[in-house]
């Protein structure tokens, strides 16, 4: 299914976990290596291809995915131009470390599948996003923490789309 996503005044600011086993094994995949568009004609419609087409005309882009029962209605939030902070965990010393802008959305299993396979509950990543202007930041959670209200010991959990309200804080503060 493809979701159109249009592309609003000011963006939202999402916030993507990435630090299990298996997030940072789709980071070095999805993220830091481009996929081939011509390598996943087979699993996207012909609505996507055009967009990918006409966002990469290289032919190569990065993309994330996030699993509908934990996600979706998050997901769904998410509109072209937002922007996504990559939170690496303690692998990454508790920072963020990529942030990205959403170019399009499209709920696909078989892509998601093919991409990085299923969980051990069978489930897979199928609400994806695809990205642009991929860059390396490094904020540090407690930094965002302070600038959001939130406590300090506050740990980043589950992917979040933030409120427009909560979007502009982060960007002001972090100049994003």
């Amino acid at each position: 299914m493809n979701q159109y996503i249009p592309e609003q005044l000011t963006p939202n600011v999402a916030v993507q976990p990435c630090s299990d086993p298996a997030s940072l094994q789709h980071l070095e995949k999805t993220i830091k290596a481009d996929i081939i568009l011509e390598d996943v004609l087979s699993f996207i419609s012909n609505t996507t291809r055009n967009v990918l087409e006409k966002e990469y005309p290289e032919g190569k882009f990065r993309l994330w995915g996030t699993k509908a029962n934990k996600s979706l209605h998050e997901w769904e939030k998410l509109h072209k131009g937002d922007i996504i902070l990559f939170y690496g965990g303690k692998a990454a010393g508790f920072k963020f470390i990529y942030k990205a802008q959403v170019v399009h959305t499209v709920r696909n299993a078989e892509l998601a599948k093919f991409l990085w396979g299923n969980d051990a509950e069978g489930a897979t990543w199928e609400c994806i996003y695809f990205i642009k202007d991929l860059e390396k930041i490094d904020l540090d959670r407690f930094e965002y923490n302070k600038a959001m209200g939130y406590d300090m010991k506050s740990t980043i959990q589950g992917f979040r789309v933030q409120s427009p309200e909560r979007s502009l804080i982060l960007q002001q503060s972090f100049n994003l």
